[in-house]
């Protein structure tokens, strides 16, 4: 039971987190050297100067790498932006982008994750008028880099009998008047056969 509600609860936070984006990647977590699609949701910007337009829409990058002037993937200019950076839509003003995002921005694993993914969204000419420049507020999509390292992993169950029969015995031998022989000598050889045990990390035959 509690197992279901941990997973319950784990899909309510993610779907709470998804609903709150403005701009995300999927697949998540990515791979920063396979294709993944770039999702920019206008509705929840906070800028609606977008909001239901039918022009066409295209991005404006500019971290972790900005190409320079010239690169096919430049952004352009304000006025005209690259049509290589052409958003597509999914309709209800969500608008989606494929790349490949280290061959895209031209960097490595280690750079798109220190410095995360910046763009925002615009028309062709992003100029605009008194309403103010036809375009999103600068957003941000956080990439996470994936887990490694040694995992916590519950103690193999052996092991831990083992143990605790190594505790027990030990009780056994500092209490001489419950052990098997009152003997010292008995005691003495059952003590260096623990100390011999301890030695080797526990290590026993099963």
């Amino acid at each position: 039971m509690k197992k279901l509600l941990f997973v319950i609860t784990a899909v309510l936070m993610s779907i709470g987190k998804l609903v709150a984006q403005k701009a995300w990647a999927t697949p998540d977590p990515i791979n920063p050297n396979d294709s993944i699609t770039i999702w920019v949701d206008i509705k929840k910007c906070d800028r609606q100067q977008l909001a239901g337009t039918t022009d066409p829409l295209y991005m404006w990058t500019w971290t972790p790498n900005e190409h320079a002037v010239g690169h096919p993937l430049n952004n352009g200019t304000w006025q005209a932006s690259n049509d290589a950076l052409q958003m597509r839509s999914a309709g209800n003003d969500l608008y989606f982008y494929r790349m490949v995002p280290t061959q895209f921005y031209e960097v490595t694993a280690a750079e798109l994750y220190n410095n995360d993914i910046s763009l925002l969204l615009k028309k062709k000419d992003g100029t605009g008028g008194a309403a103010g420049e036809d375009k999103t507020e600068d957003l941000k999509i956080d990439l996470a880099p994936p887990v490694v390292g040694p995992q916590k992993v519950a103690p193999f169950p052996k092991l831990a009998k083992k143990r605790y029969f190594v505790d027990w015995w030990q009780r056994r031998i500092d209490n001489p008047l419950r052990s098997q022989s009152g003997n010292q000598g008995y005691i003495e050889r059952q003590r260096r056969f623990l100390r011999l045990r301890k030695s080797q990390n526990w290590r026993w035959r099963c």
